[in-house]
């Protein structure tokens, strides 16, 4: 369909190419099937998974989720604080999940529920934007449910953690359909219009730094007060760069964030191609995203480049023929910014990647041809037959999220050539494994063919040290730190279990320094400022062991042992 943007205060007449005698009725049971199908789809794994991965550091190790501090800190740090600072802004989500575990309880299941709900909200708001977009016009029902059913979008629904994306989507989704609202009933003005762009671009922003692809929409869409929204899309993005270096101490997009931040940008970008080409392959063959992207080969390279190029082709032509899909193509080349990494990206490829940049794909795919309908019996067959083809994929690509060690496993089986998968198998099987003698031959297997894939790699060293403490070997464990150390400076749990392993040997001195260069490296975490604290308490230095415990009182503050050592040491 060929719209150019109407002129302010004027509606454009609504060609009939593409429109049809679809009524409200039967576009209400349509959305009403099609939500049933994403439920039946990814009901069943999202309310049978667990926690996975990093789920309960994300969830029970965060004093703002756990509700031991004010709501109000979750705009003034960064995501990962309680962990380490990755320089992630996403107060929303933090804020999320801590409503969700004072409704829910701290079970997994309630979580899982909600991110379900969240997924079944964005296909709903979805619908409801296209609908105000084109409200003559046939839905392009093959685009939605490509969003709403392809079992790529497991990980943003099944895992808890991935939740960022649809709730990035459904805050983002609101606020257009609001502003689409006004517009149908010619209610619009430039304040209404503008106060709808700035909440729609800094809502999305609040929660994951993807949503910036928002802002390009707002900025390209047609309509009326344009220059409104335009100003209001600008002042919501110099709100967000404030909130960001207020909390952040800076934008947060230095590039040691990312996984690629050692890398040159002259290297990152054919990478970053690659890594394009391939996970869009994954939207053709979904059990693609199990494997590793690590954007290298040249074919993918080149697939990535062509895509890129093509996309490039097709959004002149959009602009060159004033179509309002101009808007949501410009939102989608925004949303592709986290695979090529040109800006850091704290993983190469997931595929919740996939969740944004499908969702503004659907309003660029086509529609059915003018004169072409499908009756409603046909539409729910083809929903069954596609339901139950999708419902295997969708099965295999979630039983990694019934547990961590479900997750490594699943990992390992698919990227066996992956250091950090048999790291973090083997740090999954040295948490909730048997503490057998042979369970500790298998760990430290693992642990040893993750260094042989990548000697640079200082976490599996680590690992080896915590298990050597479990066999009570401290010399071997202290050898492991030192290597661990030696390899990445910046590692603050070897810093600190450095600083552990040197207070049980009542080296105080010692363990000062290590715990005071943990806490350098991640100030956020309670248990290496208790340990400085034991550390001073233990040379004497008792004013400085008070206002370390004091800090690691006010990060946990219903941590058993903190309190313990506060009232200990603080009179």
């Amino acid at each position: 369909m060929h719209l150019r943007p109407p002129q302010s205060g004027t509606t454009p007449p609504v060609p009939a190419a593409n429109c049809g005698p679809v009524g409200p009725g039967q576009r209400a049971l349509r959305i009403i099937l099609l939500l049933t199908s994403a439920l039946v789809l990814f009901g069943g794994p999202a309310l049978r998974a667990g926690w996975a991965l990093d789920d309960q550091e994300t969830i029970e190790e965060n004093p703002l989720v756990a509700g031991e501090r004010p709501a109000m800190h979750a705009f003034g740090q960064d995501y990962w604080h309680h962990r380490g600072d990755a320089g992630l802004y996403r107060p929303l989500v933090t804020l999320s999940l801590r409503f969700n575990r004072a409704w829910l309880g701290n079970s997994p299941g309630g979580f899982h529920g909600i991110n379900l709900a969240l997924h079944l909200g964005v296909v709903f708001w979805a619908g409801v934007v296209l609908l105000l977009m084109r409200p003559h016009c046939r839905l392009p029902w093959f685009g939605w449910a490509l969003f709403a059913l392809h079992p790529v979008q497991s990980e943003a629904v099944v895992w808890i953690a991935g939740r960022s994306s649809s709730l990035c989507a459904l805050v983002g989704l609101i606020p257009l359909a609001m502003h689409l609202a006004g517009q149908k009933s010619q209610r619009a003005s430039g304040v209404r219009s503008g106060a709808w762009a700035f909440v729609g671009v800094l809502l999305p922003l609040l929660v994951k730094e993807d949503g910036l692809a928002f802002a390009a929409l707002w900025w390209l869409l047609p309509g009326a007060a344009k220059r409104s929204r335009r100003i209001c899309v600008l002042i919501a993005l110099v709100a967000i760069a404030g909130l960001r270096i207020w909390a952040l101490g800076g934008l947060g997009l230095d590039p040691s964030h990312g996984a690629l931040g050692s890398t040159p940008l002259a290297e990152r970008i054919p990478l970053g191609l690659g890594i394009l080409g391939k996970g869009a392959a994954c939207i053709l063959w979904p059990p693609l995203a199990l494997q590793e992207v690590d954007g290298s080969g040249m074919g993918w390279q080149v697939l990535g480049a062509l895509l890129l190029l093509g996309i490039c082709v097709r959004i002149g032509r959009l602009y060159s023929m004033g179509q309002d899909q101009f808007a949501w193509a410009g939102a989608l080349c925004l949303s592709l910014l986290p695979w090529l990494q040109w800006f850091p990206s704290p993983e190469l490829f997931g595929p919740r990647y996939l969740y944004l940049p499908l969702l503004f794909l659907i309003p660029l795919l086509p529609r059915l041809p003018n004169g072409r309908t499908v009756s409603i019996r046909l539409y729910a067959l083809q929903l069954i037959l596609l339901t139950g083809l999708l419902t295997p994929v969708v099965h295999r690509l979630s039983a990694g999220f019934h547990s961590p060690l479900a997750y490594w496993l699943q990992r390992t089986e698919h990227r066996s050539g992956e250091s950090r998968s048999w790291s973090g198998l083997a740090h999954a099987l040295l948490k909730d494994g048997p503490r057998t003698a042979e369970s500790n031959r298998v760990i430290r297997g693992h642990f040893e063919r993750a260094i042989s894939i990548d000697p640079n790699y200082s976490r599996p060293h680590v690992g080896l040290a915590t298990l050597a403490r479990r066999m009570e070997k401290p010399e071997l464990e202290q050898r492991h730190l030192r290597r661990a150390i030696s390899i990445a400076q910046g590692n603050a749990i070897a810093w600190a279990n450095m600083g552990a392993l040197q207070l049980r040997q009542k080296n105080c001195t010692a363990a000062a320094e290590s715990y005071s260069r943990a806490t350098l490296l991640q100030p956020g975490r309670a248990a290496f400022w208790r340990g400085l604290a034991r550390s001073h308490a233990g040379m004497d230095q008792m004013a400085l062991a008070e206002e370390a415990i004091q800090e690691a009182r006010r990060l946990a503050p219903s941590d058993p042992l903190t309190l313990k050592w506060y009232e200990r040491l603080v009179r």
